[in-house]
């Protein structure tokens, strides 16, 4: 990104040079996949134009009802990833809005599951059933970054789920009242606790 640029309007920009010859294209596709952010808005004054373009009514659309960017730019990462392995193996992380995210929690975790190579991950509450399939599933081998918020798991589960991710540098656990010293003790039938930073 150029110091007073927009991120989407340099990615558009790189992704329309991707498509000029396969060079580009190769080399473009690791800089477009490795770090998805997908913003509601431009940061730049292309954004008043989009957002009256969005909100445009057309001969089918007589309400005028405004497209909800980012909800059709994760369906279109979401599509390219499942129906593409090679980049969902490019992605190390993936970043988006809140509402975003909320609203396609059942997709966004079969779109993450088409990308093995992620980096980062947050488990926060509601998430305690697919935290605890992780030991045994081998996804996400090369995970560094882990939070954990607001999760109500039993400790051996959070042991076991922890040991599943041996690169695992970082580990943040943020309002877990139920963790005590016990979780951390030595024991033969758990996996010991990552040595994390």
């Amino acid at each position: 990104m150029t110091e007073d640029g927009c991120m989407l309007c340099d990615m558009r920009d790189l992704a329309h040079c991707a498509v000029v010859c396969k060079r580009w294209y190769l080399a473009a596709q690791s800089i477009l996949y490795s770090h998805v952010r997908i913003d509601a808005v431009h940061y730049c004054e292309l954004e008043v134009q989009l957002a009256a373009r969005r909100k445009r009514r057309s001969f089918f659309d007589r309400n005028g009802d405004p497209i909800d960017a980012p909800q059709a730019r994760l369906e279109l990462f979401m599509r390219s990833v499942r129906h593409a392995h090679e980049l969902g193996n490019m992605v190390l992380s993936l970043r988006m809005p809140y509402m975003t995210r909320e609203a396609n929690k059942a997709s966004i975790a079969r779109t993450i599951s088409a990308c093995p190579d992620m980096r980062g991950m947050a488990y926060r509450h509601g998430s305690e059933g697919s935290f605890s399939q992780l030991p045994g599933s081998r996804l996400w081998m090369n995970l560094e970054t882990l939070k954990l918020s607001r999760l109500q798991i039993e400790p051996n589960i959070l042991c076991f789920g922890l040991g599943a991710f041996p690169r695992l540098l970082e580990l943040t656990l943020e309002d877990l009242a139920w963790l005590d010293d016990s979780a951390f003790r030595h024991s033969q039938s758990l996996p010991p606790f990552p040595a994390v930073q």
